[in-house]
């Protein structure tokens, strides 16, 4: 990973996409279709080049924001990003696009994040039903709805995928 969260929680999953990178780093790259497949995210607003407001869904009912850079862009390969030094959640990440034998995609996600009270609130997070690792894999299965065939996620709720005819993703 090109950027890393010092004394974060790290966490990475893999997805196999059936399209091909291009299609999917075109997607991503777009980081305001992120709610389309991210459950707890609420919106992602480009604020200035490479730099993007984030509002995401926090434990309790909360509700936070953050700004983060993306500070790699590797044509249909690799998107990185992390959080502005002042960000009350620090995190950074990357997602590797890769060419898979059979013509679609493998999707790898790597998250580094310091929670809000470090550890303790991580632990506290997974005590009331918030566990990341399992969030990224869903939203990761939505993604892959989305890109496979064409569908925008709705009424999303734990365990259950409620689809509708999309409008296309953004590009």
């Amino acid at each position: 990973m090109s950027e890393k969260i010092n004394k974060g929680i790290e966490m990475e999953s893999s997805i196999v996409i059936n399209c091909a990178p291009q299609q999917a780093y075109q997607f991503w790259k777009n980081l305001e279709n992120f709610p389309q497949f991210m459950q707890h995210i609420q919106e992602v607003k480009s604020t200035q080049d490479n730099r993007y407001l984030w509002r995401v869904d926090g434990p309790l009912g909360s509700k936070m924001t953050w700004e983060a850079d993306v500070t790699e862009m590797v044509k249909d390969k690799k998107i990185a990003w992390k959080t502005v030094d002042d960000s009350w959640v620090k995190n950074a990440g990357s997602v590797e696009f890769s060419p898979t034998q059979q013509g679609g995609t493998k999707l790898h996600v790597r998250l580094s994040y310091a929670p809000p009270a470090g550890e303790l609130g991580h632990a506290l997070a997974t005590l009331l039903g918030i566990n990341p690792e399992q969030q990224m894999g869903e939203d990761l299965k939505r993604c892959k709805q989305i890109l496979e065939q064409g569908m925008t996620i709705e009424g999303v709720t734990r365990g259950e995928i409620e689809t509708s005819p999309a409008k296309q993703p953004h590009a």
